[in-house]
């Protein structure tokens, strides 16, 4: 996204960006490296963003990044984003109780 084309961003949402683990999780590559363009133009800062492919990259991807927001295409292999969510939260309540997840899709 053009920077002209962009609202500013206020200095707490870079700053929750900047701190946070951000995981982004779909098939396609080029939607992956959108959103991570995306969200280090906003303020995250490279090393705290991670990216999957599949749905049990990640699942261990979160496990062991623990982000506080994911975004994830809602179909993931031949699950869905949602299971992963539910899954998440079902697993491991009080790691995931505050972490922000988007289902995005095509």
């Amino acid at each position: 996204m053009s920077e002209s084309l962009m609202l500013p961003i206020s200095d707490d949402v870079k700053k929750y960006l900047a701190e946070s683990a951000i995981l982004i999780v779909d098939q396609n590559s080029s939607a992956r490296v959108g959103i991570k363009k995306t969200v280090v133009s906003m303020g995250a800062e490279l090393p705290k963003v991670f990216m999957a492919s599949s749905y049990e990259e990640a699942e261990e991807t979160i496990r062991a990044s623990k982000p506080r927001i994911v975004f994830c295409d809602y179909e993931i292999d031949k699950k869905s984003g949602l299971e992963l969510l539910q899954k998440q939260r079902t697993e491991r309540p009080f790691e995931t109780k505050e972490c922000i997840f988007v289902l995005v899709t095509a």
